[in-house]
């Protein structure tokens, strides 16, 4: 019964977010629209980065990849060291993950700007 209940409570949580969500928005719109002001402010443009998104996407999957290696890596040395594994393992495969995403963030930010100069030129 329990299940059921946290269940129950997990996707009501998730259908009243989502149903707030899109009311909130409609009644917006419908603001601008009775004061005949234009609703473009909700209209997104395309993507403002020159990089493919697959380029993006493989860049960070393979950079989290390596992230996770490595954790694995630091883990057991620290293990080997004398740390408890049940630390040492979670904790660096995490900070070694977390590096590897910022390191693909900033990856990515150095190319959109070689891209964006080569394009200006």
């Amino acid at each position: 019964m329990e299940e059921f209940l946290v269940a129950l409570t997990i996707f009501g949580t998730i259908f009243g977010v989502v149903y707030l969500y899109f009311s909130t928005r409609h009644k917006e719109r419908m603001a601008l629209i009775e004061k005949g002001e234009s609703a473009d402010l909700f209209v997104t443009s395309k993507r403002k980065t020159a990089i493919p998104l697959y380029a993006i996407i493989l860049i960070n999957f393979g950079l989290l990849g390596v992230g996770i290696g490595m954790g694995i890596l630091l883990g057991e040395g620290l293990h080997l060291a004398g740390m408890n594994q049940d630390y040492s393992m979670p904790s660096s495969i995490f900070m070694c993950i977390g590096l590897s995403l910022l390191t693909g963030f900033t990856i990515t930010r150095k190319m959109d700007q070689k891209y964006r100069e080569q394009d200006l030129s």
